[in-house]
């Protein structure tokens, strides 16, 4: 499989901000990258018309194929979900055909529980589960913007599978992302979630960019509030995780993508479904399996699930 990944094709599923930026950054690094989606008249268009990558240097006109599934005349050996977690499963069987037998799946999504479900389809041996604290912003259908560099974490599923981990993470510093490979997975996914249950719902509930969270008192004290409540439901299912240290992660990410407008709070704008049951929803579920007290965190969550009952109109 090693030898697979060192010359394989990416294939990045979701044409999002993330999925765009990945694909943007690819290109331009000439890596080798397709773009799916499962919109016959968006693939048009943005084959047409080319992904617009903007980032600190001006704009980038980039030409990425894109594909629908039906239509890949190629088999990627690698594949980068992208697409919001409420459509992991149906984006898996989508594609399903497409992978070939050594193909090796990659989740850097939002949420828990994506790679598990990658896991059930494709099996754990095929499966890295990631994260990225890259910044992006949508623009509109093929524009993105880089808000801010991160660092992308990824690990293999089964331990024995630690030489593909390091073999994606080469061809992803190839394209010039900042990445570790851990052998914890589950750690890195937590404390993501961790910090997007507290950035994601705020910056959407005050509609604010993710470094204005710093500036008032109240909205800091939440953020801290949230993360601590959430590290003691990761360290009651044996998630090991420290609550100043985590703090101290929320602060650096919201500096990090001062400028960034979170994913959720570009649903809300858009009028779509947003990934809150994913990231707030799995964390208190597993906080009222180990009995644990967040009362935080279950307060923003539900304002939150008020205002996309709200301002939802239309589906992913």
């Amino acid at each position: 499989m090693g030898e697979a990944v060192t010359a394989a094709c990416w294939a990045v599923v979701g044409p999002g901000a993330m999925g765009l930026l990945f694909a943007g950054r690819m290109a331009m690094a000439r890596v080798p990258v397709v773009l799916i989606d499962h919109r016959p008249d968006r693939a048009a268009r943005l084959n047409r018309n080319g992904l617009r990558l903007i980032t600190e240097t001006g704009g980038h006109r980039l030409s990425v194929p894109v594909a629908l599934p039906q239509t890949l005349d190629q088999s990627p050996e690698l594949w980068l979900f992208c697409v919001k977690a409420n459509a992991t499963e149906s984006a898996a069987n989508w594609v399903r055909r497409c992978v070939p037998p050594t193909g090796v799946l990659l989740t850097l999504q939002n949420g828990l529980g994506n790679g598990e479900r990658l896991a059930e389809l494709f099996g754990p041996e095929r499966v890295l589960v990631g994260t990225t604290s890259e910044g992006a912003t949508l623009l509109g259908e093929g524009v993105v913007r880089h808000a801010g560099t991160g660092i992308t974490r990824l690990g293999p599923m089964l331990p024995e599978r630690i030489d593909t981990a390091r073999a994606v993470a080469e061809q992803l510093q190839a394209a010039g992302f900042r990445v570790e490979v851990t052998p914890d997975w589950r750690r890195a996914v937590w404390a993501k979630a961790i910090v997007n249950a507290g950035i994601n719902p705020l910056t959407a509930l005050l509609e604010v960019p993710n470094g204005r969270l710093l500036e008032a008192e109240a909205s800091r004290w939440l953020l801290h509030q949230i993360a601590r409540e959430a590290v003691r439901v990761a360290r009651a299912i044996g998630v090991s995780l420290e609550e100043e240290t985590m703090v101290q992660e929320v602060e650096a990410v919201c500096q990090a993508t001062a400028k960034n407008r979170s994913s959720m709070l570009q649903d809300v704008e858009r009028g779509r479904k947003t990934e809150l049951e994913a990231v707030n929803g799995r964390i208190l579920e597993a906080a009222r399996k180990a009995a644990v007290s967040v009362p935080t965190l279950e307060a923003v969550t539900r304002l939150m699930e008020a205002k996309e009952r709200l301002k939802v109109r239309k589906p992913v």
